[in-house]
């Protein structure tokens, strides 16, 4: 199974849709999807930033919620039109509009489902927040749950499962850790970093830190992970 892997997206934000400064996203992720001649398609969850709906402080020049959203899918469209067949995994930014919705004591039966007003392809197949995705025997997690922390937190999350494990949530964490013990067992960890601009007005939260986004996707080649670092 060739499975391509693509991070948090963060619409309005990404990368070469929403700015000059980074090379365009989707471009890039269809050339790995070429090189590689994958078959199925990934995406690790926060598809879209929601940032006017955040529980966290909004940037006061940011636009309303509604001209996000249209934004929003204005970008999403092309990756749409791409991937016709894909499976989501839902963020934590995806669930923004649930969890506000619990907040106020609203039933999700009352609010749109996340594949209704994210228009998503009807070939899409979308799995429930806190859910995983399972091909070759590796465990897709977001990544907002299990272990976080610094280097590889998807290695953690592996250790845990005692089965391989690819996830993203984490923008400033790309690479792979392996593990084997004296049987011959083997597991990994992979983040696939993000492909959201970090200079978005909407990202500025993140510039306070000193590790920067690491601009890349991933592939699982029968079981076996790559990373892809965008130029």
């Amino acid at each position: 199974m060739r499975v391509l892997v693509i991070p948090d997206l963060h619409a309005p934000c990404i990368a070469g849709s929403s700015c000059d400064c980074c090379g365009n996203a989707l471009d890039f992720v269809r050339s790995v999807q070429d090189y590689w001649q994958t078959t199925k398609t990934v995406f690790l969850g926060d598809l879209v930033d929601h940032h006017r709906i955040s529980k966290h402080e909004s940037e006061p020049d940011s636009k309303g919620a509604l001209d996000e959203y249209e934004e929003s899918l204005e970008q999403l469209r092309p990756w749409y039109q791409h991937f016709r067949k894909a499976t989501m995994l839902t963020g934590n930014h995806d669930a923004l509009v649930h969890r506000q919705a619990a907040s106020a004591g609203l039933p999700a039966k009352y609010i749109r489902t996340l594949k209704d007003f994210l228009e998503l392809p009807k070939g899409w197949d979308v799995v429930e927040r806190w859910g995983h995705h399972e091909l070759d025997n590796v465990l897709y997690f977001h990544g907002d749950c299990g272990p976080g922390g610094q280097g590889i937190p998807a290695y953690r999350h592996a250790m845990l499962h005692f089965k391989s494990v690819v996830q993203g949530h984490y923008h400033q964490s790309c690479g792979i850790q392996h593990f084997q013990n004296s049987s011959g067992g083997r597991l990994w960890g992979m983040q696939a970093g993000a492909l959201a601009c970090s200079r978005h007005l909407q990202m500025r939260y993140g510039r306070k830190f000193s590790r920067s986004p690491i601009m890349a996707c991933a592939v699982v080649i029968d079981g076996e992970p790559f990373v892809e670092v965008m130029p």
